[in-house]
């Protein structure tokens, strides 16, 4: 458990904080960097072709390819943290970190591998490629979550609480602003596949900080009666029973929905409807990492 903050001021809190709870708070925020790095360019990657060599799907194969991700991302979540229980939060947080890591590469092959199986005769190989690299960074976003979220409960205590939670969410948005501006910079109008590189290279960085910086946080193993599939079963059973927390969850999902839908269709509406010229000077301070060669601001930083 990290030191206690009782009665001290707002350095001596930060002070007071463990040094593991900094290493997943610098793991969250690379992981987000990356995260939303590729989020913000898959949109217009999956339907863009041509000149752009993006693979060229139709939208409804798009959408397929976001729900698939979207279901599987949270479903890892729901059981990852059984095993995660079981196995400890180190030993989660690098199988995460692993399947993510190898989910970007996947991504940024999924091109030249889905032109060869065209070449074959495959004409839907492009969407499936893709799948499946899409299908490996939500598991392994999922079983990051509960790893990294468990520790910092554990590490922190009831008057660093809101200190450290309060931390950890500004470092997420810390890697949330810049992924975005990380893909600009990388000009992923048409090399997509350096933004999925360098999401690979920074999930790689992460897994390295857990296989040799992160320590396990000390924490009572659940009883043996209480392993197995039981466990989860009866945590749900427990979240159930309490109307309030259900009623947050349905107003915390439906902002959820809103969100990824506005991340997943409006770079596609800015790439082929919106003149940004007009308002594109306001980035101008940002340069490349904001702006495309024809004046307009770039799809992927909204």
């Amino acid at each position: 458990m990290g030191r206690s903050g009782a009665g001290t001021g707002f350095w001596e809190t930060l002070r007071s904080l463990p040094p593991n709870f900094w290493c997943v708070g610098l793991m969250k925020s690379l992981e987000r960097l990356a995260y939303y790095g590729v989020r913000a360019v898959i949109p217009l990657y999956l339907v863009l072709g041509g000149g752009s060599d993006g693979l060229n799907l139709t939208y409804e194969a798009k959408s397929r390819i976001f729900l698939a991700w979207g279901l599987l991302t949270g479903l890892s979540v729901f059981v990852s943290a059984h095993f995660t229980d079981r196995w400890g939060y180190r030993k989660s947080l690098t199988l995460a970190l692993a399947l993510s890591t190898i989910g970007y590469l996947s991504m940024a092959l999924s091109k030249p591998i889905a032109d060869a199986l065209n070449g074959s005769g495959w004409e839907s190989a492009g969407s499936w490629t893709f799948l499946l690299a899409i299908c490996l960074v939500g598991c392994g976003s999922g079983a990051f979550a509960p790893a990294a979220y468990g520790t910092i409960a554990h590490v922190t205590t009831r008057q660093t609480w809101s200190m450290g939670w309060g931390i950890l969410y500004w470092l997420v948005n810390i890697g949330a602003f810049f992924g975005p501006l990380l893909t600009g910079w990388l000009r992923a109008e048409s090399d997509w596949h350096y933004v999925f590189c360098a999401a690979a290279v920074v999930s790689a960085a992460n897994l390295l900080l857990a296989l040799r910086v992160y320590r396990e946080p000390e924490r009572d193993a659940p009883p043996p009666s209480a392993r197995g599939a039981r466990l989860v079963f009866d945590a749900v059973r427990a979240v159930f029973k309490d109307r309030r927390f259900i009623v947050f969850l349905v107003i915390f999902a439906c902002c959820s929905v809103a969100f990824g839908q506005a991340s997943m269709l409006l770079p596609v509406y800015v790439e082929q409807w919106a003149d940004t010229s007009d308002v594109a000077p306001l980035f101008s301070g940002l340069g490349d990492l904001a702006l495309t060669q024809t004046g307009q601001i770039a799809p992927y930083v909204f």
